[in-house]
């Protein structure tokens, strides 16, 4: 898969994990920007490179705005 590592807006994505040292394993969901990801399910900051082969993004997801929502 070809691997995008820097986001220029923060991009909604599914990305797989071998972190086995840090954050976890398995599919996560979390907000890329520029070389990292801010995980959903943790909050733990993964990094995108090149050279590790850890993290790899599965899908980009379209964004959901759900600012009516929230009651300010």
């Amino acid at each position: 898969m070809n691997r995008k590592t820097y986001y220029d807006v923060p991009t909604q994505v599914r990305f797989w994990s071998d972190d086995k040292e840090g954050m976890g394993t398995g599919i996560l969901t979390g907000i890329a920007y520029h070389d990292q990801i801010i995980c959903a399910c943790c909050g733990g900051i993964f990094h995108l490179d090149d050279d590790d082969k850890t993290v790899e993004i599965l899908k980009e997801m379209d964004w959901v705005d759900f600012s009516e929502y929230i009651d300010i």
